[in-house]
C-alpha cells in the first residue's frame, strides 16, 4: 500500500505591507482600538510605577541563609539571628545528656537552674534492665559558667522542676520512674544567706544530708556544693510513669480533701505551700509542704504522699489523657471571708502528648471522690496539634491561651 507526500510550502514575507492613509485614519478612529486602549492604560500605568518603586536587580537569593550559617552566622551577620551569650558544661553531670528543664531563680539575677536526662536507645534501656542513674539539677551563676553554683542530686533523672516562687530555697522536682522530690537550699547555706547571684570564697555551711566543701585561693578546682532531696515520695503513691511537669499553686492556696476544694485561709502568710504534678499516666497529684515541714525527718514511718489525687480523662473519647502540662487560672486564689469562691478559680488547663488541650477541673463534682471520678473533671477536650503540646503559657488577657507544640 503506497501513499502520495507532498511538503507543505513554507511561504515568508521578505516585504513588509503597510496600508493606505486611509486605512490606517479608519483604524485610529474606530471604536474597538479605543475600547482596548481604556482597557489596558491602567495595567500599563502600573507596571511603569512599579518599574520605578521596586528594584527589578534586586537579587531574592541573598536574604537566603547558607549551608554554613549557624546562630549568630549567615550574610546579615548576625543581626537577626540569635546570639549564644553564655554556655554551661559540667563533664560531670550532663556531658552526653540532653536538657529537661529550665527555669531561673526568683529574687536572683543571673542564676539559672537546668536538669539534664540520659537519651538513650529503647534498645539500650531494654539491655540495662531499665535502670536509670541518679540524676542532678544544676544551679548556674552567669559569673560562673564552667562550675555550678549548686548541686541537686536525685535518685533518678529529673525531668521537670520548679523553684518556690515565695521561698527560693525550696525546688520541687518530679522524676523519671514517677516520684516527687523536694530540695531545701536552706540546708546549704549558712543563716541569713540567700540564693543570689555571685560567687564568694570561703565555706559554706554544712548540715545533714548535704555535702559542702569550701574554696580558697590555692584550690585548683572547685568543690561544687552537693545538696540532697529533703523528702522522695512513696512509690506506691507516686505517678507510674515519667513526671512532665511540676507547678507551684498561688500563694495561701491549698487544697483538701476529698473533692479537693479550695482550703479557706484564716490567717495569710502569702507563702507558697502546694504543689501540682502530672504525667503520662493521665494523673494529676496535689502536694503540700506545709505539714511535711513539720514533720521530724528522722522519723521512718514518715514518707512523703500526694494530699490530692484526680484522673483526668479524654473527654467523650475513652483512656487517660497523657498530660505533658499543665496551667491553672489566673483566677486562682484563696476564698474571700465569706468562703466565697471565683467559679473559675479551680478550673484548669491540661495539654497531652497527642496535641489535645483539655479545659479541667480539679475539684470532685457532688459528694465523688476525685480519684474516682476521673471523666468528670474533663470538661472540655479538643485535638488542637498533631503533636505533643510542651507549653501553655498564660496571656496577659486572661481569656486567651497561646498552646505551643514541637
Amino acid at each position: 500500500m503506497a501513499t502520495q507526500y507532498e511538503p507543505r510550502r513554507q511561504v515568508l514575507e521578505s516585504s513588509i505591507q503597510s496600508d493606505d492613509d486611509a486605512s490606517r485614519e479608519k483604524l485610529e478612529t474606530s471604536q474597538k482600538l479605543k475600547t482596548f486602549l481604556d482597557k489596558v492604560n491602567p495595567r500599563m500605568r502600573g507596571a511603569l510605577q512599579q518599574n520605578e518603586l521596586y528594584d527589578i536587580f534586586t537579587d531574592d537569593f541573598a536574604s537566603l541563609a547558607d549551608d554554613e550559617s549557624g546562630l549568630g552566622g549567615g550574610r546579615n551577620g548576625g543581626s537577626t539571628s540569635l546570639v549564644e551569650m553564655h554556655s554551661f558544661t559540667s563533664l560531670k553531670y550532663n556531658k552526653g545528656k540532653a536538657v529537661s528543664c529550665i527555669d531561673w531563680a526568683p529574687d536572683a539575677f543571673g542564676v539559672v537552674a537546668a536538669s539534664c536526662v540520659e537519651t538513650v536507645s529503647f534498645e539500650a534501656g531494654v539491655a540495662s534492665g531499665g535502670v536509670s542513674k541518679r540524676g542532678a539539677v544544676l544551679v548556674w551563676d552567669f559569673e560562673d559558667p564552667i562550675h555550678p553554683k549548686f548541686v541537686l542530686e536525685a535518685p533518678h533523672d529529673v525531668h521537670a522542676f520548679q523553684w518556690n516562687p515565695t521561698n527560693p530555697s525550696l525546688v520541687a522536682g518530679g522524676l523519671a520512674n514517677g516520684q516527687v522530690c523536694f530540695w531545701d537550699l536552706a540546708d546549704l547555706l549558712k543563716p541569713g544567706d540567700k540564693v543570689e547571684s555571685g560567687s564568694g570564697s570561703g565555706s559554706v555551711g554544712m548540715s545533714s544530708g548535704v555535702i559542702v566543701s569550701g574554696t580558697t585561693g590555692t584550690d585548683k578546682e572547685k568543690q561544687v556544693p552537693v545538696c540532697q532531696p529533703k523528702f522522695v515520695s512513696e512509690v506506691q503513691e507516686s505517678h507510674v510513669s515519667c513526671v512532665t511537669d511540676v507547678t507551684w499553686l498561688p500563694p495561701d492556696v491549698g487544697v483538701s480533701k476529698p473533692r479537693g476544694e479550695i482550703q479557706k485561709v484564716l490567717n495569710p502568710t502569702g507563702v507558697t505551700n502546694f504543689f501540682a504534678t502530672t504525667s503520662a499516666d493521665g494523673k494529676v497529684l496535689f502536694w503540700d509542704l506545709s505539714t511535711t515541714m513539720r514533720k521530724d525527718t528522722k522519723r521512718r514511718d514518715f514518707f512523703f504522699n500526694p494530699t490530692y489525687k484526680i484522673a483526668l480523662g479524654r473527654g467523650e473519647q475513652s483512656g487517660a489523657m497523657q498530660c505533658v502540662k499543665i496551667s491553672f487560672s489566673p483566677e486562682l486564689r484563696p476564698p474571700a471571708r465569706d468562703g466565697s469562691v471565683s467559679a473559675n478559680a479551680s478550673l484548669f488547663f491540661a495539654t497531652s502528648a497527642d496535641g489535645e488541650v483539655a479545659q479541667c477541673d480539679f475539684v470532685a463534682p457532688g459528694d465523688e471522690d476525685g480519684s474516682q471520678a476521673g471523666g468528670e473533671h474533663t470538661k472540655l477536650c479538643v485535638m488542637a496539634h498533631s503533636e505533643a503540646v510542651r507549653n501553655f503559657p498564660n496571656h496577659h488577657t486572661p481569656p486567651l491561651r497561646l498552646p505551643i507544640r514541637d
